[in-house]
């Protein structure tokens, strides 16, 4: 039976016309998010964890092996008409799978824990999320809800809105 998750704390802030809505909760493993371009840097940054990965990212050695890795797992909307939920790598690795944001945020955590690259950025565009960064054979793009690293485009496939360094 699944443990309930319980709010502890809710913030809504107005922002430029539009609305962002972070929910925090007792587990810390998800994370509802808008608008706000800070909100969104914050609930990244607090949820790409790479020590949440011992064991699954025990054999990951380079940029190829985490997009290997996390293209395994299944893409999973979100429930439709709420908030974008961002969900921490335990939870995405648990469920066995979650939308482009669950997935850029365990491909970054993957990076970081093995160390296969460095520079790594979580790119937002207006409905999409992907990982980039630069490795020791140069600039590379990771699409995590695919699987695909990219080194071949001079430039990024969709216009960003936000990038976030971690």
């Amino acid at each position: 039976m699944p443990i309930p998750i319980l709010p502890l704390a809710v913030a809504a802030v107005a922002f430029g016309g539009g609305f962002a809505l972070v929910r925090y909760f007792r587990s810390s493993r998800v994370r509802l998010v808008d608008v706000d371009p800070a909100a969104r840097a914050s609930a990244i940054q607090d949820l790409v964890r790479p020590d949440e990965l011992e064991a699954d990212s025990a054999r990951l050695y380079s940029v190829s092996d985490v997009a290997d890795w996390v293209g395994r797992f299944r893409y999973m909307s979100d429930v439709r008409f709420l908030p974008d939920q961002w969900q921490s790598p335990s939870r995405t690795v648990e469920r066995g799978g979650g939308d482009c944001d669950d997935l850029s945020i365990l491909a970054a955590s993957a990076l970081l824990k093995t160390g296969a690259a460095f520079d790594i950025e979580i790119v937002i565009s207006r409905n999409h999320m992907w990982v980039e960064g630069y490795d020791w054979c140069g600039p590379f793009i990771l699409e995590a809800t695919s699987g695909q690293v990219m080194r071949d485009r001079a430039e990024r496939y969709c216009e960003p809105v936000q990038v976030v360094s971690v």
